[in-house]
């Protein structure tokens, strides 16, 4: 026989009370699919994706240029099928847990594909902040480690580095070849 309880006005609830500024976070991982990302991992994410793709296309390609110059072409071809589909499905991933972080629907990705808005809201989705505590996507993501803030922020600045050595370099063998080739028909 169990003894009754007695109500004491002055005990603490038993129930579990929802806080909203509570010290909850969301666990975080390059392959989930559910959850808010930070604008700094979504950076990290999305450009480590992308570049670890480029990376696959140009290791294919190199491997198979050894071979001859059609076959490099062909294993270049081979690999951006390979890289090229994980990345897209990866970086709308990364887009729609941003884009929760922010406390919108994932279905907003689909923005990105208007021409010229999309541009726009590409940017708004790396600069503009997510909500604060607990929304309707659920706890936010954890503070940045160090790893991500160095991807986040180096990342980027390879990539934009390498873009414009793949512009600068050839242009410099051109304005070589034009010099010596001036240099020659003036002798």
């Amino acid at each position: 026989m169990t003894t009754p309880t007695t109500l004491n006005p002055y005990e603490s609830p038993d129930s579990q009370v929802f806080d909203n500024n509570a010290d909850t976070f969301a666990k975080v991982g390059l392959f989930t699919t559910s959850g808010r990302l930070g604008r700094l991992r979504y950076a990290a994410y999305s450009f480590g994706i992308i570049a670890l793709g480029y990376l696959i296309m140009g290791a294919l390609g190199a491997i198979g240029s050894v071979i001859s110059e059609q076959a490099g072409s062909i294993a270049f071809g081979i690999g951006a099928v390979i890289a090229v589909i994980p990345m897209i499905g990866m970086n709308l991933n990364y887009g729609c847990r941003r884009l929760n972080d922010m406390n919108m629907s994932g279905w907003m990705i689909l923005v990105l594909f208007i021409p010229l808005v999309g541009n726009i809201f590409a940017l708004l989705m790396l600069f503009m902040s997510g909500t604060k505590g607990i929304n309707k996507y659920g706890a936010p993501p954890p503070a940045n480690s160090k790893g991500v803030i160095l991807a986040g922020l180096a990342l980027p600045t390879i990539v934009l580095i390498g873009i414009l050595a793949a512009v600068a370099i050839p242009a410099y063998q051109d304005y070589l070849i034009r010099t010596q080739t001036a240099q020659f028909n003036s002798q």
